[in-house]
């Protein structure tokens, strides 16, 4: 029903060549699935930790879910 999924931001970058066609591979993927996606990159020091670390968080859930049917 639910997804979470995290990595680190140069996802948003990759390949190189052509940057974002990872990400969205990944994004048509899971809305071929059946899923409504969210995502937000965060940076780790915004919440209390010594390192400047940002993070890509991905939210899923299906279409047909409690969740889904209220979006």
């Amino acid at each position: 029903q639910y997804i979470l999924l995290e990595n680190v931001d140069r996802l948003l970058k990759s390949p190189t060549s052509q940057r974002g066609r990872d990400f969205g591979v990944m994004l048509r993927s899971l809305d071929d699935l059946g899923y409504i996606v969210e995502w937000r990159v965060i940076n780790a020091a915004e919440y209390g930790f010594a390192q400047r670390r940002r993070r890509i968080f991905i939210f899923a859930t299906k279409k047909n879910s409690k969740l889904g049917a209220q979006l």
